[in-house]
């Protein structure tokens, strides 16, 4: 757990930097680091679901798409973004 937790840190931190802070306090990066866990959580629960609701044991690309819509984000949008900042 602890080593996800340092992944997961450390792509908050990336993402940060990405959207121009140049800095955060070590509390506020750990709460970041945790709502950004809960919302992949989520995220691979929903897309889960979609492939329990087709007849799969396993989600696909699909089935993320269909999480993510079901989630409110804008594909366009985030694929605008991955070009930008990703």
């Amino acid at each position: 757990e602890d080593f996800c937790f340092a992944l997961l840190r450390t792509s908050s931190l990336q993402i940060l930097k990405a959207a121009g802070f140049e800095g955060v306090e070590s509390g506020s990066a750990n709460a970041l680091t945790d709502v950004f866990g809960k919302y992949i959580q989520l995220l691979a629960s929903t897309s889960s679901e979609y492939a329990r609701l087709a007849g799969r044991s396993h989600a696909n690309a699909l089935d993320v798409v269909d999480g993510l819509n079901e989630l409110s984000i804008d594909l366009k949008s985030l694929e605008d973004w991955l070009q930008v900042d990703g």
